[in-house]
């Protein structure tokens, strides 16, 4: 087994490349498919809202160091505290283990979703939740306000993983427009 490090071209959309691995004679030994993404994709999320609808309550300082990184606009809401924003979306976490969340931060949460604002909560699992548990969870609030929970996990090495990225980006999505991504209605069937 070699290794070998190539460079690719910037891209501005995720883009499949073909590489033909080759012997000196020129026979090809074999082809790998990849793909490339952008390194800015979470600049998408400055096209989802302006810069005062979106909050971040982050206490592990991972999300606010890359979203600051790629220019995404929001309102830190570690001091003025959750229940004082009143923008279109909160992120929320994600927090370590070792991290004590407040009791009453669950109850924060609901009460943000009950003035109409969407939030997407990034959660560890504990230790000895069951594998089988959902990566996540969406409720909707009553004022038409979303709450996305999602598994941590999902966002693991968000710094250098476009899956990551892309999956916060969904969450951000689902969150702000819950009908767009909803199952679709069926009608029955004779």
């Amino acid at each position: 087994m070699e290794n070998t490090l190539m460079e690719f071209p910037a891209v501005r959309t995720e883009t499949a490349f073909v590489i033909q691995w080759l012997e000196d004679s020129g026979h090809i030994l074999g082809t790998s498919s990849l793909l490339i993404y952008p390194t800015n994709l979470l600049q998408t999320l400055s096209a989802l809202i302006t810069e005062t609808n979106l909050a971040v309550l982050d206490p592990d300082d991972q999300l606010r160091p890359l979203l600051d990184s790629q220019g995404v606009q929001f309102v830190d809401v570690a001091e003025p505290g959750l229940d004082k924003f009143t923008g279109k979306l909160v992120l929320i976490g994600p927090f370590r283990p070792t991290i004590q969340m407040t009791n009453d931060l669950a109850k924060q949460i609901e009460k943000v979703a009950g003035k109409g604002v969407s939030v997407v909560w990034l959660r560890m699992l504990p230790e000895n939740a069951p594998k089988i548990l959902p990566q996540v969870l969406s409720v909707q609030n009553c004022r038409m306000a979303t709450i996305i929970v999602a598994s941590a996990d999902s966002i693991a090495n968000l710094a250098d993983s476009p899956r990551a990225q892309l999956n916060l980006i969904r969450f951000c999505k689902v969150a702000l427009d819950p009908k767009r991504f909803g199952f679709p209605h069926f009608e029955d069937q004779p």
